[in-house]
């Protein structure tokens, strides 16, 4: 049995039941905006390619939260290499080009394979990612960036 809770809705007189587990879908022209936005963010900073591991930033950018890596390169279209929740990640989020993963080895062959990991200054969120992540990106996936 799904759990429903009360919404009240614009013009509505009362509140009305609404299905927990079916959030509204961030809408595929938002996340379009967003993340064209990140990209002149990536340009200015002269950043060639972003990754992203943070719940938050996720949703913002993809319209969910699975766990995954979202690669925003400065220009293109992002790929989101996700390990759990790959059929979820693909019912909710507007990314195009979502990839599943098994393990850091295959994120590292997909990731070299979609052109990702070519450039020389890479974007991460430094205040938020765990010192193992960090250690993986900068001495196994990409020894050659600049973070």
């Amino acid at each position: 049995m799904q759990k429903r809770f009360l919404r009240w809705q614009k013009g509505s007189k009362r509140p009305v039941a609404v299905n927990r587990l079916s959030p509204e879908k961030v809408p595929k022209e938002e996340i379009g905006l967003r993340i064209r936005g990140f990209q002149a963010l990536l340009q200015e900073k002269e950043i060639d390619c972003a990754i992203v591991r943070h719940n938050p930033d996720l949703y913002y950018l993809t319209g969910t939260v699975q766990d995954g890596h979202l690669f925003v390169p400065q220009k293109g279209e992002p790929t989101f290499y996700v390990w759990r929740s790959f059929e979820r990640a693909i019912k909710e989020s507007a990314i195009k080009d979502i990839k599943k993963i098994k393990n850091f080895a295959h994120l590292k062959e997909l990731s070299e394979k979609d052109g990702h990991l070519s450039g020389k200054r890479i974007g991460i969120t430094m205040d938020t990612l765990p010192c193992g992540m960090f250690l993986f990106y900068s001495g196994s996936l990409l020894k050659h960036a600049n973070f």
